[in-house]
């Protein structure tokens, strides 16, 4: 419970100052949910358009990113890392070409994120 305190609390601290703190939380959706057309247990498509989606919020900007990756690209930290990166650039050209003083940075403990990496 005190890590979810904590988490809330860099939310707050990123509201309350978004030129100087990053607070920003990376998640990847459910590959069976990213299929196109996706029609949840209506109905099975035997050749869907597979793709994965990764998304980060910006909790000092209440900005929702969301990064498409193709199915032939692996779905690993790599990505969590690389779609951070271009939310970190993002925040760079919005803030007069400054980089926060403080990051914040949350991923989910799914297996593409394990400790390994």
């Amino acid at each position: 419970m005190n890590e979810r305190y904590a988490y809330y609390a860099r939310i707050e601290e990123a509201k309350a100052n978004p030129e100087e703190v990053l607070s920003c939380i990376g998640d990847g959706m459910a590959q069976t949910h990213t299929q196109c057309p996706y029609l949840a247990n209506q109905s099975k498509i035997s050749t869907p358009l597979e793709q994965k989606i990764q998304g980060i919020i910006d909790h000092g900007r209440e900005k929702f990113n969301m990064y498409r990756i193709f199915p032939f690209v692996k779905g690993n930290s790599n990505v969590s890392i690389h779609t951070f990166l271009l939310n970190l650039e993002e925040w760079n050209s919005w803030n007069d070409k400054r980089y926060p003083r403080k990051i914040y940075w949350q991923i989910d403990g799914g297996p593409e994120n394990a400790n390994k990496y």
